[in-house]
């Protein structure tokens, strides 16, 4: 009975929306649809809310940010939440995603599709121990100088930062993703076996779309140029 209700309350608000897009009332299509992706917080959902708004209300997004994917793992999942959460702001949010573990090669190219894009914002999503193998537990045990293996590592990254400085512009944001080793590989192949887990999912993905509403804001124009965050290996709104 339970999913019969839920499923008759999905259908109701889809159909509020759909009316209010129709009549072109925007704000309150944003509030149906915010509503919606909460009732299902799933891809499917942000596909049918992208295609719905697009169809029936072009006028509907203020804004546009271009956000681009430079991954080591399965992220299209995710990249679906995050156009839908923003959506629900009325945010466009044009996704480019870089072929898998061609991080490096997207960054130092300058013809490259991710310079053609032109991204305002950039993540390279990295999992740690797909970039430094010897991070895994036994590995990091029997390497011959860990101190070796970490300076490696930095000198790695650094690279990556001046080539993007260089080539790229908007802000860089470098998330590298530890989970235990038994479970696959990246956010969107992770196994949820607690609400927690998918909890802290739904907060990473509402804090990239807090930082697109970031820079479409006055205060981001103090913003200059390409600046680099790094994430300490928790949650994407842990900077320094």
């Amino acid at each position: 009975m339970k999913n019969l209700s839920e499923a008759a309350m999905t259908s109701s608000i889809k159909l509020e929306l759909i009316q209010a897009l129709k009549d072109a009332a925007l704000d309150r299509a944003a509030l149906l649809s915010k509503k919606l992706l909460k009732q299902t917080p799933s891809a499917g959902t942000g596909a049918w809310l992208d295609r719905t708004v697009r169809e029936l209300c072009p006028q509907y997004f203020g804004h546009e940010t271009r956000v681009a994917f430079l991954r080591s793992f399965t992220i299209e999942p995710v990249t679906q939440l995050v156009s839908a959460e923003a959506l629900t702001n009325r945010i466009r949010t044009p996704i480019f995603i870089g072929e898998f573990n061609a991080y490096s090669q997207e960054i130092f190219d300058t013809k490259g599709h991710l310079r053609q894009f032109q991204p305002h914002l950039t993540f390279l999503s990295l999992l740690a121990r797909s970039f430094v193998p010897e991070f895994t537990e036994f590995s990091f045990q029997k390497a011959h100088s860990p101190q070796a293996v970490i300076q490696r590592a930095c000198e790695d990254l650094q690279r990556l930062f001046t080539a993007f400085l260089g080539n790229h512009t908007g802000l860089l944001i470098v998330s590298t993703l530890d989970y235990p080793f038994f479970r696959a590989g990246g956010i969107a192949e992770s196994r949820h076996n607690t609400d927690s887990d998918a909890a802290n999912g739904i907060a990473e993905i509402n804090d990239i779309v807090s930082l697109i509403q970031f820079l479409l804001s006055d205060e981001s124009k103090q913003i200059c140029g390409t600046e680099i965050k790094i994430d300490g290996g928790g949650p994407i709104n842990k900077y320094f």
